[in-house]
């Protein structure tokens, strides 16, 4: 809104210098009605063009900002669903059972999660995918952090994943409160 407000000063500035400019020139060289009526009918014409254009762009800026508050509990409830994935998969170590039946649960969770997960992430943001893509190859890395004794640190690169996707799910809601009070 701001910048329709600075186009229409900057708009008037420019009318009123052009009258003024008008009016000096008409002292000078005497310019007789017709050239008056053709001026004052270009300065109308010019004037009338520039409002329909400032009309137009806040017509569009605030489709764009309905758009986004339209599209926002959307991808709110995705980056949620996502997050969820994400906390549920860092978990998945903490299990009881043999070390087959472990390779059999990342192996399945990774196989029943990485799709649909992704999907998700992709209507959420870029970063969301990056995030999602970030996990799932540390999901499949774990045997090796495993065998490299290497848990530890597979655990803070998936938590600060999780936190990660945390700052975005609260970023939305953010955009979403904000946008609802316009």
């Amino acid at each position: 809104m701001k910048d329709i407000k600075d186009w229409t000063q900057l708009l008037f500035l420019i009318i009123v210098n052009l009258v003024f400019l008008l009016f000096l020139f008409n002292k000078i060289f005497h310019f007789d009605q017709d050239v008056w009526i053709g001026v004052i009918t270009s300065l109308s014409s010019l004037l009338a063009g520039a409002f329909t254009l400032l009309g137009v762009k806040w017509t569009l800026d605030n489709q764009a900002k309905k758009d986004r508050y339209d599209r926002l509990p959307k991808d709110i409830v995705n980056a949620w669903k996502v997050y969820k994935v994400l906390c549920f998969g860092g978990g998945l170590s903490m299990s009881k059972g043999s070390d087959d039946d472990l390779v059999i649960k990342v192996q399945n969770f990774y196989d029943e999660y990485e799709d649909r997960t992704t999907e998700l992430s992709t209507s959420v943001s870029p970063e969301a995918y990056r995030i999602v893509n970030k996990y799932f190859t540390l999901i499949d890395d774990y045997f090796s952090y495993q065998a490299k004794g290497k848990m530890d640190e597979w655990f803070e690169k998936t938590n600060r994943l999780q936190d990660e996707m945390a700052k975005i799910v609260d970023s939305l809601e953010k955009e979403y409160e904000k946008l609802k009070k316009i």
